[in-house]
């Protein structure tokens, strides 16, 4: 008997050395990896470098980092081994944080991340080779009281190009966030983020920097890391940040001073969420929402400014007076066209509201789905032309600035017009008074010459810009194709010009069945339209 408990001493002294240990109630617990030397795919400088920034900060905030450091150059059995450790130290953890900066890459909206071994010639060995983020997912999932953190600084461009990938996408793909998680993304999905010049990506540096604010809570950290990141970037690099409801406060580093307020709670979070989401919309409404959940609320000034901006003032009633004969049509500027004036509705001077029945010249058997344009969500633009011809673009379009989204309309309208149009309404009020000139783009979509990235037409989402860069920066020989709503699909590295020709459309299809075009071949637009 006395060997028996003898054995079995032993047996819990080897186990308790052996197994990893869960966490105790109030621990923070950190995984943080970063790959760069890759082995089959193009290495990158930074993700090491970045990993042990994170691991230095998250280590001063309190977390017990798996392995104690940064985790450098993951094989696939490494960083599964590492993940399985991780989702059993979290157990009754406070906080658990998942960091990695690498290569990563979606296919069919899964989202993978690259060891520095993997070897992918063909979609078949993305399940043998890469490892799915929902694995990561899965192990963080199930405790609705800690707090957890996703960052991935993984949105490079896929490192195993055209090699019988064509279900490969830029960047990464949204994620739903499982209860009580924040996924940070380096961009927004979808798009491109850049591995930096220095020493760290410009995303892990202003995201250090953030989490070292004391008394920042996570919305602070991953709105300010935002900002800092447009800004170095000149608005080419936009992160993200996806969430789920969150129970509680949260801060990196607890807020110092005794003459500090106490840190905003959970409604105070959950304001500044909801402000960050509608502060540069036009639409009156939303503000009519902030102002109804947080009467009292911090920004309350601003959204009354803003609404009183959007909103216009009713103009005081007028006396019926007979209608005036039209007055007598304003002399053109070169670049101009006079509107006609509108049987039984006459221009209004002082409204500057979209109204689809006074747009002028177009026919009216068109002008009941004009009505969708009013309806849409902002950024969006109108563009018209005289011959009737009229092309829209909206946020659902994809998110893009309002300047860009200005262009993408004209380009549309152009395209259908077969001549330039003029700009009629950017969000939902006139770009010019009614009854006045129209102006007429002072640009027209290049037909020929060389290949520039940045004035490619139709493109109305983020990540089809990043995409035209990639294309430049391919060898010959290859094609691109276009489709006037925005579609696009490009072949790189083919035997023939054919051959390429032939793939761009195919990919181009995919999203827009008919009317996709060859718009380049090599780095030389032909703007092969039917």
């Amino acid at each position: 008997m006395a060997a028996i408990r003898m054995l079995i001493a032993f047996l819990c002294v080897v186990s308790a050395l052996w197994l990893p240990s869960a966490a105790t109630a109030g621990d923070r617990v950190a995984l943080v990896v970063g790959n760069g030397d890759y082995r089959h795919a193009t290495p990158l400088l930074n993700p090491p470098n970045d990993a042990k920034l994170m691991a230095s900060t998250l280590d001063d905030a309190g977390f017990d980092l798996i392995g104690g450091k940064p985790l450098i150059d993951l094989s696939r059995e490494d960083l599964e081994k590492a993940v399985r450790e991780f989702g059993q130290r979290i157990r009754g953890a406070s906080a658990a944080v998942f960091f990695y900066a690498g290569h990563g890459i979606q296919m069919n909206g899964t989202n993978y991340l690259v060891p520095v071994t993997a070897k992918v010639a063909s979609e078949a060995d993305v399940r043998y080779e890469l490892v799915d983020v929902g694995l990561v997912l899965d192990a963080m999932d199930g405790n609705d009281r800690r707090m957890n953190i996703v960052v991935l600084d993984a949105c490079r461009n896929n490192p195993f190009g055209g090699r019988g990938m064509r279900s490969a996408s830029s960047g990464l793909a949204q994620m739903q966030a499982p209860a009580g998680t924040v996924i940070g993304y380096a961009t927004q999905p979808g798009a491109l983020a850049a591995d930096g010049d220095g020493r760290n990506s410009p995303y892990t540096a202003a995201l250090a920097e953030a989490m070292r604010r004391p008394g920042s809570t996570v919305f602070d950290v991953f709105n300010n890391v935002g900002v800092q990141v447009m800004r170095k970037t000149g608005g080419s690099q936009q992160p993200w940040f996806s969430t789920s409801p969150l129970d509680g406060e949260f801060h990196f580093f607890a807020p110092t001073g005794a003459a500090k307020p106490p840190p905003p709670g959970p409604a105070a979070d959950r304001e500044v969420a909801f402000w960050n989401s509608i502060k540069d919309s036009a639409d009156p409404t939303l503000f009519k929402a902030y102002l109804e959940q947080f009467p009292g609320g911090t920004f309350r000034s601003l959204a009354e400014s803003r609404l009183r901006t959007l909103t216009p003032i009713p103009a005081a009633p007028q006396p019926a007076t007979p209608v005036p004969a039209p007055a007598p049509a304003a002399p053109q500027v070169a670049g101009t066209v006079a509107p006609p004036v509108l049987p039984g509705k006459p221009p209004s001077a002082g409204s500057m509201l979209f109204d689809a029945s006074a747009v002028p010249y177009v026919k009216p058997a068109a002008r009941e789905t004009l009505s969708r344009y009013a309806s849409a969500p902002s950024p969006k633009a109108f563009a018209v032309a005289t011959n009737g011809s009229y092309a829209y673009v909206t946020s659902a379009n994809g998110p893009l600035p309002p300047s860009r989204v200005a262009r993408a309309a004209l380009e549309r309208c152009e395209f259908l017009a077969g001549r330039r149009c003029a700009l009629y309404a950017v969000d939902d009020r006139l770009v010019v008074p009614p009854g006045t000139p129209l102006r007429l783009a002072d640009f027209e979509i290049e037909k020929e010459g060389a290949v520039n990235p940045a004035t490619v037409p139709f493109l109305t989402r983020a990540d089809a810009f990043a995409a035209m860069g990639v294309y430049a920066g391919k060898s010959e020989s290859k094609a691109l194709a276009l489709h006037w709503r925005g579609a696009y699909g490009y072949a790189t590295g083919r035997k023939t010009e054919d051959e390429a020709r032939e793939a761009a459309l195919e990919y181009c299809a995919k999203h827009e069945p008919e009317g996709c075009f060859i718009y380049a071949v090599d780095d030389e637009i032909v703007w092969e339209v039917p």
